[in-house]
């Protein structure tokens, strides 16, 4: 997903096109500034939350842990009426943010 970012927080849509996730997947993303201003941030969340976790960078598979929250809402399509996953973890009040050149990942998705 490429986007432009403006001076307002905003958010971020990953569109993965109704694909199937199957039980306690690992699910990674990773962030780059591609031009423009290199001190962009992101929400880091108010976590502690279960089964987000931010690193250090994005070296892959996984990269250090940081901490146990990313500002994230998650929100999977469901099989059946009223049987979708919703996975989140609270946004900073304020925007509190970190670097983007950071990344994280979600583990046991969908629970």
């Amino acid at each position: 997903m490429t986007r432009d970012i403006g001076t307002e927080m905003s958010a971020s849509v990953f569109d993965f096109g109704g694909a199937r996730a199957p039980t306690s997947w690992l699910i990674a993303f990773t962030q780059t500034v591609v031009a423009g201003d290199p001190d962009v941030t992101f929400d880091a969340g108010v976590g502690p939350c279960t089964g987000i976790s931010e690193t250090e960078g994005t070296i892959p598979p996984l990269d250090t842990f940081r901490r146990a929250s990313v500002g994230v809402s998650i929100a999977g399509s469901p099989a059946a009426p009223g049987a979708g996953t919703v996975l989140g973890c609270p946004f900073a009040p304020g925007g509190a943010g970190d670097r983007v050149d950071r990344g994280f990942y979600v583990d046991g998705y969908p629970a």
